[in-house]
């Protein structure tokens, strides 16, 4: 059989095929921030996100409730991890959150090596909605590993990562969100009326230039109050 010289015109076709997007046509997922789902294509999520959320250690639980908030609106219908080498997490606050334990996977690796093992499986499994991860010193072939595998699986990554990292680039990530506390608030004092004022920064997003968001969490719970977008 003899195979013909490919022209420069096939060459670009069989490019184009590996390099073409997946089309995706399932269904989206809302982040139950109803300020940041408008301003997302379609108001929502598609599955295969990897979501990165900054935050200074200062801000405690902060970035942790917003996770495990998003947690609740993507995968109220099916399993979910948290992985953590030292997690400290209160499973009471959780359910009041709304998290269903029974259907949560803790997962905490004796080492950095094997936590990126397990992340890597994670994002490659279909088993686990969404998972959330907070794993220092990551580095940018890590990122684009765990982005590949959830092209592959369809499912959700949040990762909690130091605020100082957020000047990284070309992480795979297609939502990058910083979360800080809002400029000036104050929380309630009655504990029946404490709520924490939070505003989350759009860094990256799928959409158009985004704006920032000012949420109220319930200092208690740690349900979403109200989130409104704010003009810059």
């Amino acid at each position: 059989m003899v195979l013909e010289r490919p022209t420069v015109k096939t060459l670009r076709t069989l490019i184009e095929r590996r390099v073409r997007p997946k089309t995706f046509t399932g269904p989206l997922y809302k982040t139950g921030i109803s300020a940041l789902d408008q301003q997302l294509p379609g108001g929502a999520l598609k599955p295969g996100t990897l979501i990165e959320i900054f935050s200074r250690q200062s801000l405690g639980a902060g970035a942790w409730r917003l996770a495990f908030l998003i947690l609740t609106h993507i995968a109220k219908e099916g399993p979910s991890a948290y992985l953590d080498r030292h997690p400290k997490i209160y499973p009471p606050a959780l359910a009041a959150m709304g998290v269903d334990l029974e259907r949560l996977l803790i997962v905490k690796p004796p080492s950095h090596r094997l936590a990126l093992w397990s992340l890597e499986q994670l994002s490659l499994s279909s088993s686990f909605h969404l998972s959330i991860a907070s794993v220092p010193r990551l580095k940018a072939p890590d990122l684009r590993r765990f982005q590949l595998g959830l092209e592959q699986s369809e499912r959700f990554l949040i990762l909690l990562r130091p605020w100082e990292e957020q000047a990284w680039k070309g992480t795979g990530a297609s939502l990058r969100l910083a979360v800080e506390s809002a400029q000036g608030s104050v929380p309630k004092a009655t504990v029946s009326e404490c709520t924490r004022s939070l505003t989350l920064n759009i860094l990256r997003g799928p959409g158009r230039r985004a704006r920032p968001v000012l949420m109220e969490l319930n200092g208690v719970t740690g349900t979403l109050s109200s989130s409104a977008v704010l003009s810059r």
